[in-house]
């Protein structure tokens, strides 16, 4: 939960929920955005309450396409594997865990309109 300031001072207080993601013993994940949309990965403990999804972009796919134009455009590079597939490498606070869930916080920057 987050809270912000909106017009005429009064507090306000957002909550977001995200996609779902399956986090198996094997260190995959599959991350869930519709019922047939769905990014696959491998995650890792970076800290005792901090987790970190790498998602790993074919770099022949549209994504992959759209990452190579904008690198040409900005100059900045993405990591790649050993295949040269992109990954995109997001970290989460973990703010819960117990034997059956885990929550994580990715923070954005969330505006209201």
């Amino acid at each position: 939960m987050k809270e912000n300031k909106v017009p005429g001072g009064i507090n306000s207080k957002f909550m977001a929920n995200g996609h779902d993601i399956t986090i198996n013993a094997n260190h995959n994940y599959v991350k869930k955005f519709t019922a047939v949309h769905a990014d696959k990965g491998n995650w890792k403990l970076v800290a005792e309450n901090s987790i970190q999804h790498e998602m790993v972009i074919p770099n022949n796919s549209s994504q992959g396409n759209l990452i190579k134009q904008t690198q040409g455009l900005t100059g900045i590079k993405w990591r790649t594997d050993a295949k040269g597939n992109y990954l995109d490498t997001p970290t989460g606070t973990i703010i819960l865990l117990t034997a059956s869930e885990m929550r994580s916080n990715h923070e954005k920057n969330y505006v209201q309109l």
